[in-house]
């Protein structure tokens, strides 16, 4: 298994919307960890799981292969904005508040690796409004 890792900056920041969603698109993806952090001093209420539905279109912003010679092209990734977004878990794997200043964050980890059949996804949720996100997420695939 290839080792990919990618960052990004969230945009969405509505009370129940989808900040993003790891989407495996032909192959499982197998999430090791996942760090967020406030890009702005907003209180925020977030929630993670198995998406009741997968996304469909948008972006599906790729892994960049690390830690490996033959760097072959991850086929799953980061949505932050799909064209038909995804649902909402019900219930969540892991929800957290975090306090509202620039930076506050949490890392989460899956030592064994949280899988992701493919063609279905996790998502970050705002579960109330919430600041932009910087975010980090690495995988096995």
């Amino acid at each position: 298994m290839r080792l990919y890792e990618r960052g990004d900056l969230t945009t969405a920041t509505a009370a129940g919307s989808i900040a993003a969603e790891l989407r495996a698109i032909n192959r499982p993806m197998f999430v090791e960890e996942l760090g967020l952090f406030l890009n702005a001093a907003t209180a925020s209420i977030l929630g993670f799981g198995r998406a009741g539905v997968a996304g469909v279109g948008g972006t599906v912003g790729l892994g960049d292969a690390d830690l490996g010679g033959d760097e072959v092209a991850s086929e799953g990734g980061v949505v932050l904005a799909a064209t038909t977004a995804a649902t909402a878990p019900s219930p969540y794997k892991r929800q957290i508040s975090i306090p509202g200043a620039i930076g506050n964050g949490i890392v989460w980890t899956w030592p064994m690796g949280l899988r992701i059949k493919a063609g279905t996804s996790l998502v970050l949720v705002n579960i109330a409004l919430s600041s932009a996100l910087r975010l980090y997420v690495r995988w096995r695939e």
